[in-house]
């Protein structure tokens, strides 16, 4: 490699360094260089252009060249994608993506994590060159890195049998930018409990753990973070910092020279100051890495890094200099714009570090895309294959008939398409060879298939060779969707983020308010006690071993006051919820019997024509969809009685492919079809969606609305009526009289619970006749689901889609400036923007300062108060992409799936609550895209302390946290609440969920007349000093959560999935915990003998047997018998005395079950 300094001549534009090289040499075409290539000591050798490679050819002759490659692309190129063809062709090949940082050094966002995790992956395997090919965009080569060795470093490497100081490995961890927390869950947390440490790199699936005796790792394993388990025993780790690079005191001292230097006389000093003050608190400030130059003496750009014998590929030299050309400009604007707002300010040649490179040239091949050959450069013959949108499968057989001259390979995503083409051409009587790449010129002629990624399909012509695609073969063919399992636990029980002042329900009291633990000193034992607070300042301490009986409220705080202990109004509560509950079963169980009777249609078996429908599904079916499919299939073709199926899933993931599925296998039987929506919008998108879907097979589609022509509706009504339309969709015009089918076979209606009561009894008519799939987005507790089942048919759809979960949420004060860059950086990628205020009496104002800060979106906007034609309109211009930036109410909270919008600006963000922004981030992050949030607040200063409380709970649901399962539970009971009816709703919100849970399944089980599960319980007080200590969970949250697990569990097996997980995570269990565990167990047992209580009181028990409790009386004779203190109370009250304390536990377990009926012998 060479390297050579280089001098601005008069005539060049303000550019130097790398930017001249890359604009004037690397990327003009051959006639437009400048003539003295000598300047930049470059070869003629150095450099090729080629002209005619098209689709992911390039990516196979990019792979072929067996060299550490860069390739830079543009910034609209899916870089995942052009790896992912890359090492389909090389598949030993270490392949990297380098994306360039959001935002910018004047205008700072949150970097997604996707994005974080993909730079810090690529900057360590180039530390340490263990890198092949890294694919790259124009604003990520200029950026300015440190200096090599300090590149992803330091790097701690862990393994078993290593001495090491766990203290100082925690404070290494916290220097290294890891946060310090109770439980880890996300990465770039680390926490450390005793002898055990768990830490989540960046660039890990799963965390690890690191288990210590003494200073000795004993043991490293990783765990998942949902259930704290070990996934896997691992020997050793690497454990890199939380970030490319952390400054140390050295920098931070470097920057307060030369940052004094260049702006201690300007007006941006006291910005200054304060980004000084901030290093030196915090180490870091937010975006420092943009101003990386002013750390360190001399920086490095990633081209520094290539080898001599390495090579960039530039792809669209055009694109590529045009890019550079408006980052350059963009920045020089926002360094004016931060200079007059008193803010640091830099020209961006010094920023990223080319004021002073030492210019360094590696060889270099440019793709160019023009329409016809330039001079000088080299043509390669290859043409993309064509798509036959509404003929799958005709590329397949077009290619079949030149097998005997070209080497055609079919590349296959999945291993069941892979088996599927193998018997598809099998069928044609083709013989077809598994190929394994690297591709062989020396292959002879015929048919191949392989596994791998590719986008799109080419032909070769000089090498005779065609590579086709699965997409090609079907249009809409699979993306490649990673198979996440669920990530959804049941939150409506859990006690780890009740915090003080918090609503709990108490089983036998009713609502109180939590006030925290605290130690009660009780039959000479002091244990730890929960302290609830009731009206009048009444106080009542629940033994840990009671919290069974306790759960958080789950609802509005404000729509509940605190019960009076001892009062009436709590039993009252009960009472009239339990009349309720009990109406509800009879009901609930009379539908059941009702449908029983009745014969359903009945569909065949799936045709060919299904096949080829849910085989061309864009994306690769998740576990619970195929489930649910197979639900819905099995009640279609048993034809027993007519589907009544309610099919839940959040928004995006996957319940309209689902409804599509079943509405297929339907009308391919001849069955006609009715989709029903709540609004006109939802209609136009089902729509959409059926129509693009359909579009290959013979269905008719068809919808009905307020903006279809009066004319054109009675076209429709009158075809629908001959059966002429197969799938009509519409919202509940649908339900009138005029509406009518010749042969209905199912009725798919989309968030039933947002009909009218006016329309409850046309959807009931429709249940008695055609088969029924209800859709909701709002998530249902599963505990519900076991409550109904045999009662209501639900299918849940849990598995998270392609970065579902993973949108970045920034909680940040807001500035114009924010805004912009968030609006620019999201229309550079096509993409749109939510920007939700929720004031309508300024919203216009508002809308029109968008439109001046982004002068290129096209700002749109929405509420709840415009005319409902009005609101219809702008929707739907959004769905069709007529609208960039809607400025808009929360009436979105509940619209439609619009995957193109992946960022949302919230104003005033602290005046929502949790479940609200939960809902309302939802509607971002439904694609294979990165999604960001940007929660906008006032300055702390300006905010009161209500307020300020707020703004603690979003930066912690900013990390999806303990906020994300607070806001899910929350979402659950509102699930739950919509299942059930408005009624309903009110009783849970009064009860508490459990409760109400309990009651439902009680009366469903006494209305069916069948057994319930006996739940009998026992109170156990014997005072034997059991509890988790302090110094095993230092965390009172997760204390309370594991009590409540351990007195909970029903079985031996729940009893060892918590012992499990708490050994896991904390090390070996002292002996408290054990007799906690021993207690749960004799608490089982006793309960199934019916007692019900059993206290301890010196060297006595005072055991309570319920009524119908059956014992031996004859043993209890003989005992009194042999021991006069034994004593038996009308009321069952049996009072004896025990021998040994130590041996209580075991003693009372033998005593008992020698009472009991069946234990003769």
């Amino acid at each position: 490699m060479r390297s050579s300094g280089y001098t601005q001549q008069a005539d060049e534009p303000n550019c130097i360094g790398y930017l001249t090289i890359l604009t004037r040499v690397y990327l003009q075409p051959p006639c437009d260089r400048p003539k003295s290539l000598k300047t930049f000591k470059i070869q003629a050798e150095d450099r090729l252009d080629v002209h005619g490679l098209r689709s992911s050819a390039l990516a196979l002759y990019i792979a072929e060249q067996q060299r550490q490659t860069v390739v830079v692309t543009t910034r609209h190129a899916d870089l995942q994608a052009v790896a992912d063809n890359i090492k389909t062709f090389r598949p030993q090949a270490r392949v990297f993506t380098y994306p360039p940082r959001n935002g910018s050094p004047f205008l700072y966002t949150h970097l997604h994590e996707s994005v974080s995790q993909a730079r810090l992956a690529f900057l360590m395997a180039l530390a340490h060159g263990a890198w092949d090919v890294v694919i790259t965009q124009p604003a990520a080569l200029v950026e300015a890195l440190p200096p090599t060795d300090r590149i992803a470093r330091p790097l701690i490497k862990l393994q078993v049998g290593a001495i090491i100081d766990p203290t100082k490995l925690a404070l290494k961890l916290a220097e290294m930018g890891y946060a310090r927390v109770e439980m880890v869950s996300q990465t770039g947390e680390f926490a450390k409990r005793g002898g055990i440490l768990d830490v989540f790199p960046m660039t890990a699936e799963k965390p690890f753990r690191i288990e210590f005796f003494d200073d000795e790792i004993e043991d490293i394993r990783s765990f998942d973070p949902e259930n704290q388990l070990t996934v896997k025993q691992l020997k050793r780790t690497l454990i890199p910092p939380h970030g490319a690079w952390l400054p140390k005191d050295i920098d931070r001292d470097m920057f307060a020279q030369v940052a004094g230097k260049t702006w201690n006389k300007t007006s941006a000093r006291p910005h200054l100051l304060e980004l000084v003050q901030t290093l030196k608190t915090h180490r870091t400030f937010p975006g420092f890495e943009h101003w990386t130059r002013f750390f360190f003496d001399k920086t490095t750009h990633v081209l520094d890094q290539l080898p001599e014998q390495g090579m960039v590929f530039f792809d669209d030299p055009d694109a590529i200099q045009a890019e550079l050309g408006e980052l350059y400009q963009d920045l020089v604007l926002q360094s004016e714009q931060a200079q007059s707002g008193k803010q640091i300010f830099a020209d961006p040649l010094t920023l990223w570090g080319l004021d002073r490179a030492e210019i360094r040239t590696p060889r270099t091949c440019v793709f160019s895309h023009h329409l016809s050959l330039g001079r000088g450069e080299t043509e390669i013959g290859t043409r993309p294959l064509v798509r036959y949108e509404a003929e799958p499968l005709r590329a397949l057989n077009e290619w079949l008939q030149h097998v005997e001259r070209y080497v055609v390979v079919i590349v296959c995503t999945s291993k069941g398409s892979y088996d599927r083409l193998f018997e598809m051409i099998e069928e044609r009587g083709i013989q077809a060879r598994h190929l394994d790449f690297p591709l062989q010129d020396t292959r002879r002629p015929g048919l191949y298939i392989a596994r791998g990624h590719l986008d799109k399909g080419f032909e070769w012509m000089d090498r005779k060779l065609a590579v086709l695609s699965d997409r090609d073969l079907f249009p809409a063919q699979r993306k490649r969707a990673p198979q996440r399992k669920s990530s959804k636990k049941s939150f409506v029980t859990d006690l780890r983020d009740l915090k003080v002042g918090d609503f709990v329900v108490h089983a036998d009291h009713g609502i109180g308010r939590f006030l925290g633990l605290v130690d009660v000193e009780a039959g000479g034992q002091r244990s730890e006690m929960m302290a609830l607070e009731y009206r009048g300042n009444d106080r009542l301490y629940v033994a840990l071993h009671q919290l069974h009986k306790i759960q958080r409220h789950g609802g509005s705080q404000s729509g509940s006051s605190l019960d009076k202990l001892g009062g009436t109004a709590w039993v009252n509560t009960r009472t009239r919820a339990r009349k309720a509950v009990q109406k509800l079963a009879i009901d609930l169980v009379k539908l059941y019997a009702q449908r029983a009777v009745v014969h359903g249609l009945k569909c065949s078996p799936d045709s060919t024509w299904q096949k080829e429908f849910e085989d061309s599904f864009e994306f690769e079916p998740t576990a619970d969809q195929l489930r649910s499919v197979d639900e819905i299939k099995t009640d279609l073709e048993s034809g027993e009685k007519p589907m009544d199926r309610l099919l839940v899933g959040d928004v995006g993931f996957g319940k309209t492919e689902v409804a599509m599925r079943m509405a297929f296998k339907l009308a391919i039987d001849g069955f006609q079809v009715a989709v029903l929506c709540p609004t006109t919008v939802l209609a136009f998108q089902h729509y959409m969606t059926f129509k693009s879907r359909f579009a290959a097979f013979p269905l008719r589609i068809a919808w009905i609305s307020r903006f279809t022509p009066a004319k054109e509706i009675k076209k429709i009504l009158a075809e629908a009526k001959l059966a002429q339309v197969d799938i009509l969709i519409g919202t509940h015009r649908m339900l009138s009289k005029d509406v009518g089918f010749k042969n209905l076979g199912g009725v798919i209606i989309d968030e039933e619970q947002r009909f009218g009561v006016g329309h409850k009894e046309a959807l009931k008519n429709l249940r008695k006749r055609a088969h029924i799939l209800s859709m909701s987005a709002t998530p249902i507790p599963r505990t519900l689901n076991m409550a109904m089942t045999g009662i209501r048919d639900i299918s849940i759809i849990e598995t998270p889609p392609i970065n579902r979960l993973a949108i970045s949420t920034s909680v940040m004060v807001f500035r114009d400036g924010v805004v912009e860059n968030a609006i620019r950086f999201e229309l550079d990628r096509q993409g749109q923007v939510y920007f939700i205020h929720n004031r309508v009496e300024n919203m216009l104002e508002v809308a029109r300062s968008v439109a001046e800060l982004v002068p290129q979106a096209r700002v749109g906007m929405a509420h709840g108060q415009m005319d409902s034609r009005e609101l219809e309109r702008v929707m739907i211009a959004f769905m069709k992409h007529e609208i960039d930036v809607l400025v808009c109410s929360t009436i979105i909270e509940n619209g439609v799936d619009i995957p193109n919008a992946n960022t949302m600006i919230i104003n005033r963000a602290d005046h929502f609550g949790l479940s609200q922004l939960y809902q309302l981030r939802g509607r971002i992050g439904r694609s294979d895209r990165s999604a960001f949030a940007y929660l906008m607040v006032p300055p702390k200063a300006q905010m009161t302390p209500e307020a300020r409380t707020r703004l603690a709970a979003l930066e912690e649901f900013s990390d999806l946290g303990s906020g994300f399962r607070i806001a899910a539970m929350d979402m659950e009971v509102r699930g739950a609440g919509n299942m059930l009816g408005p009624e309903q709703a009110g009783h849970i919100q009064a009860i508490g969920y459990e409760l109400f849970i309990k009651l439902l399944e009680e009366a469903i089980a006494d209305v069916r007349g069948t057994p319930i599960e006996d739940t009998n319980d026992c109170e156990l007080s014997l005072k034997l000093g059991s509890g988790i200590p302090r110094s095993l969970v230092e965390s009172t949250n997760q204390r309370l959560h594991y009590f409540k697990l351990i007195y909970s569990a029903r079985s031996e097996a729940e009893r060892e999935q918590v012992r499990a997980e708490i050994e896991d995570c904390y090390g070996s269990i002292p002996e408290e915990v054990d007799l906690a565990f021993q207690e749960s167990r004799l608490k089982g047992e006793l309960a199934a003998m019916r007692i019900r209580s059993v206290d301890r009181e010196g060297s006595m028990l005072k055991i309570q047997f319920d009524p119908i409790a059956e014992v031996r009386s004859q043993v209890l004779i003989e005992w009194m018998k042999e021991d006069r203190s034994i004593q038996l109370s009308p009321e069952g009250l049996l009072t004896m005395s025990f021998p040994d304390l130590s041996q209580l536990i075991p003693w009372l377990s033998a005593r008992m079950r020698a009472l009991m009926p069946g234990n003769e012998h």
